[in-house]
């Protein structure tokens, strides 16, 4: 049974987003709502096994990788050895900011 949440979800889903592997202006059948490796659940708690490989968007990285995420996440910040090393990030996150010397 498809919860009233769902149904609400599904119209803005259409509203607004275009899937790659959808049909433009067909309502989708499901909407996520998490996911862990690649184990799904929709909106209605159902849970799926993502047999797409991500729809080839995650073949190269896996399904949510923790070392990986992990690793994006300090590059993408700027922390190397524990220090932020970019101002700016340090400004906007309240951390003490250590220049980077090689």
């Amino acid at each position: 049974m498809v919860t009233t949440r769902t149904q609400e979800l599904l119209k803005k889903d259409v509203a607004h987003f275009f899937h790659p592997l959808g049909v433009v202006g067909q309502t989708p059948k499901i909407i996520w709502e998490s996911g862990k490796g690649a184990q799904l659940w929709d909106t209605d708690g159902r849970q799926y096994t993502d047999m797409t490989a991500g729809a080839a968007c995650c073949t190269t990285l896996g399904f949510a990788r923790k070392e990986l995420n992990d690793g994006a996440l300090m590059k993408g910040l700027n922390v190397i050895e524990g220090k932020v090393t970019s101002k700016s990030v340090a400004e906007a996150l309240s951390l003490e900011y250590t220049p980077f010397q090689p």
